[in-house]
């Protein structure tokens, strides 16, 4: 599995690239069966290149049908505390009981791929899907927040209603969750007088832990006005200090880039271009805090905290991943070039760079 190519799942994890990808093969008994099969890949700086570490693969011993891979996250355990990197597969096609089945796998260093938590959902859609430490999948269905860990036999339904789940994370308190809901006034209007401090479409953010099962306003870590246009989020600090919550964060509207400190805007800068598809944030040897912003054409763009100022721009990005992959103790970002481009002899099918 060649880092250049557009199949698998690919993730960083302690420097390496990991590749996951699902194949069908026959067994001995000429039947189907589903395989994920991963690689290792570390870089060497002799070479300049990524070079085969490891590899193994699993066999998934209860399913006959398709397979997809749902999401890869690298997450902490919580019987041990080391991250690691962790994959969900789906069933493609509902099941005779009507339902999809799910299987959350780990992977240790050991290249054994352990069996984390299995579960079934009756709906194709799970909206807002993310993985946590745990791991804990959670996913919206419909204004429902649903999730699951390997502590819980089931799948279980928060007590909130969500229209959005922007960010998923873990804080003191345990797993938390950043989502909007929509307000509702029973007999009334929605104005803005009778919601000063939110927008007119009647949205506030709200902040959830998973474990406690308490809900605050989210206003502490971004306005409620800006519940209607944020499209990504980060959260880069959040600790209770008696009993109030300081918080930084770096969120991005279709045309923003917004610094936020204890739920006020700081900074603000314009994007160099619109359809924003990830925010990432790296922690460079340049002891500034990188923004990594990914968009739907293929652009790419890095925008340094200090000062908003543009650190580099690319074209015809496919991924980019963000880690220490050269083992100096800060962040490097790899980026992952289109097919057609990385078959070009003048251009190599990544670029690792700190900026």
């Amino acid at each position: 599995m060649d880092i250049s190519s557009n199949n698998g799942h690919v993730v960083a994890y302690n420097g390496q690239i990991i590749t996951f990808q699902l194949l069908q093969r026959k067994s001995s008994d000429s039947a189907e069966r589903n395989v994920l099969a991963f690689s290792r890949k570390a870089f060497n700086p002799e070479s300049g290149r990524f070079i085969d570490a490891s590899g193994g693969q699993y066999n998934v011993p209860w399913c006959k049908s398709a397979l997809e891979l749902a999401c890869v996250r690298c997450v902490s355990d919580a019987r041990s505390g080391i991250r690691l990197p962790c994959v969900l597969l789906r069933t493609c096609k509902r099941k005779s009981s009507g339902c999809f089945r799910l299987i959350l796998l780990l992977l240790h260093s050991s290249n054994e791929l352990e069996p984390s938590s299995k579960f079934k959902v009756n709906s194709e859609t799970m909206d807002d899907l993310s993985i946590t430490d745990g791991p804990t999948v959670l996913w919206r269905q419909q204004e429902n927040l649903l999730y699951v860990s390997s502590l819980t036999s089931e799948v279980l339904t928060a007590p909130i209603n969500i229209s959005a789940l922007l960010w998923a994370g873990t804080i003191e308190e345990g797993t938390c969750i950043l989502g909007i809901k929509s307000m509702r006034l029973d007999g009334e209007h929605l104005t803005s007088s009778s919601l000063p401090n939110r927008t007119l479409q009647g949205k506030e953010f709200i902040l959830y832990c998973i474990d406690n099962q308490k809900a605050v306003p989210g206003s502490c870590l971004v306005p409620h006005v800006y519940s209607s246009v944020l499209q990504c989020l980060e959260v880069c600090m959040m600790q209770n200090v008696n009993g109030r919550y300081e918080t930084a964060a770096i969120a991005a509207s279709s045309k923003q880039l917004i610094w936020f400190h204890n739920g006020v805007p700081k900074q603000v800068c314009q994007l160099p271009a619109e359809n924003l598809s990830k925010l990432q944030v790296a922690y460079t040897s340049q002891a500034d805090t990188l923004c990594v912003l990914s968009f739907s054409s293929g652009d790419a763009c890095g925008i340094w905290k200090d000062g908003w100022k543009t650190a580099a721009t690319w074209k015809h990005v496919r991924n980019i991943l963000v880690d220490d992959f050269i083992g100096s103790g800060s962040d490097q970002v790899l980026l992952l070039f289109n097919d057609d481009l990385s078959n070009s002899p003048e251009q190599r099918p990544f670029r690792l760079t700190n900026v």
